[in-house]
């Protein structure tokens, strides 16, 4: 269970955590896991598993796109199976911009300058993941 959530999420301690190892020991479960052949070797397999379905759906579909740029009835058709491929390959990025509003009322009474101090402290912080990554390297 765990090389399966590892696979799906790239993070040890959550895996760990969905795999059913507690909270607070999910970590050091996932350092020792990750040190296993055995953990190693099935998540090696779960991989090339996803990567081989992964590749014969997006084979299909690219291979149909080129069929289609090539041989379209339509400019039109033409022209969108040349789009499609050309975001299969990320060619074409579509960008969103998003603005989200949250009210904090339990903030309303505090300052705006200890606020702002908070938020530098929070910077100072180290990143979980990031740290966990670091770690695996390591």
């Amino acid at each position: 269970m765990f090389a399966k959530e590892y696979v799906r999420l790239g993070v040890g301690t959550t895996a760990a955590k969905n795999a059913g190892y507690a909270k607070n020991s999910a970590y050091n479960e996932a350092n020792r896991l990750l040190k296993n052949d055995e953990v190693l070797a099935e998540i090696d397999r779960i991989r090339a598993k996803a990567e081989r379905a992964d590749t014969v759906s997006r084979a299909y579909v690219v291979a149909g796109l080129q069929d289609i740029a090539e041989n379209g009835e339509t400019e039109s058709g033409r022209l969108r199976a040349l789009e499609l491929l050309g975001k299969s390959i990320r060619l074409f990025v579509d960008r969103v911009e998003a603005t989200h509003i949250v009210e904090t009322p339990a903030l309303k009474g505090i300052p705006l300058t200890e606020l702002l101090g908070l938020r530098e402290a929070l910077k100072t912080l180290p990143d979980p993941i990031e740290a966990e990554v670091r770690m695996l390297e390591g």
